[in-house]
């Protein structure tokens, strides 16, 4: 079974922990290591003959083309992961709207492609808002990506379901397909991606990729370009907190990559599920059956 590779296209100071940290209108005069870092990760992908689909922040889009362009001649999928990295949670449905359409031309006018998948920044939707599905449905999102079947102390949904399954709104139905999660002791865990990648050995994420196809499902690993750079800056003002969630073995991930690439074949979203074959009308269930995800 072909499994999920996905990647949060944004610059290392741009991430929620490094908020009211690096103010917006310093972003322009920060050491931009995104195309060195994309270049590394397309690169390696090459290596493994893996495809990916790579949510990009319009701001990205707008100020490096040319990395568009070649996210989309090597075989990748480009989606969309808002303009400039705002919490949902900040914005209203209009600024919302906003953002989204933003990003979409940024990155299409860049590519040259239809923009078709979404997720938010720091996974910071509220399943019970109906206008955030409502409005990807109307500027023409097909599947997102954004709830996270977890408790965290800054995103996640933790009685969400854990399969993909579609989210029906006035406007249309929407996929929703939620990073792999897996039971520990009776506790959802996050399993293959950011944070977990990191800190979690690596046969924790093996397993529980292993466990989600048994059940019939792909996993899906999330990650972050600035998450194979360990030698990036330093933001020493930031709080301890933010610190350790951000810097917090960067050494690791490029191996821990490589390794799952070698034992697991990976595809993007829209080769799965868009155009894979893949039923999701199979997997409606919130708990399946013959779910197989502990650890």
């Amino acid at each position: 079974m072909k499994n999920i590779l996905t990647f949060d296209v944004e610059e290392y100071f741009q991430v929620e922990a490094f908020y009211g940290v690096v103010p917006r209108n310093e972003w322009d005069t920060r050491q931009s290591r995104i195309t060195m870092n994309m270049m590394r990760i397309l690169d390696i992908l090459d290596e493994h003959h893996a495809k990916a689909t790579f949510f990009v922040l319009g701001w990205v889009a707008e100020r490096h083309p040319h990395l568009m362009a070649m996210i989309k001649a090597r075989g990748h999928e480009l989606a969309s992961h808002g303009y400039g990295h705002d919490s949902i949670k900040r914005l209203d449905e209009k600024q919302f709207r906003e953002d989204l359409m933003r990003s979409i031309a940024a990155i299409e006018q860049a590519s040259g492609v239809r923009v078709r998948g979404y997720r938010a920044p720091t996974f910071s939707v509220d399943r019970k808002k109906e206008w955030i599905w409502e409005t990807l449905v109307e500027c023409g999102f097909e599947y997102d990506s954004s709830i996270y079947p977890i408790f965290h102390d800054l995103y996640g949904d933790p009685s969400a379901p854990r399969f993909p399954y579609y989210i029906n709104t006035a406007a249309g139905k929407l996929l929703e397909i939620p990073p792999t999660t897996c039971t520990v002791f009776g506790r959802r865990l996050p399993a293959c991606g950011g944070g977990s990648f990191r800190l979690f050995p690596y046969w924790y994420t093996q397993r529980a990729t292993k466990a989600y196809n048994a059940s019939g499902y792909p996993s899906m690993v999330y990650l972050h370009p600035w998450e194979i750079d360990p030698t990036q800056p330093r933001e020493k003002n930031a709080g301890l907190k933010s610190r350790l969630r951000h810097y917090t073995n960067l050494h690791t991930v490029e191996p821990k990559l490589r390794r799952m690439l070698s034992e697991f074949p990976f595809g993007s979203v829209r080769e799965v599920y868009l155009e894979g074959g893949f039923k999701v009308s199979d997997s409606m269930k919130k708990d399946s059956a013959k779910d197989n995800t502990h650890v």
